[in-house]
C-alpha cells in the first residue's frame, strides 16, 4: 500500500481513493474470478480517471467494492 500510496500522491490520484485504500487496504489488490473487473493497482489509476470524469468506478474495480 505504501507504493502505491506514493505512486498516488505523485499522480495526483483523487483523495478519496486514497482514504478509501487507508480503511480498506485489502482492498487494493483482490482478484475475484468470477468478475470481469476487480481492485488492482491499475484498475485504481483507471477508477481515478473515472471519477474525474463524473463516471462510476465499477467498470474498473468490479461492483460491490
Amino acid at each position: 500500500l505504501d507504493e502505491f500510496k506514493k505512486y498516488a500522491l505523485a499522480n495526483k490520484i483523487d483523495d478519496r481513493i486514497i482514504s478509501f485504500l487507508n480503511f480498506r487496504p485489502k482492498l487494493l489488490h483482490k482478484i475475484d474470478k468470477n468478475s470481469p473487473s476487480w481492485p488492482s493497482p491499475r484498475s485504481w489509476d483507471i477508477a481515478d480517471k473515472l471519477l474525474k470524469a463524473d463516471l462510476t468506478v465499477d467498470p474498473a474495480i468490479g461492483s460491490g467494492v
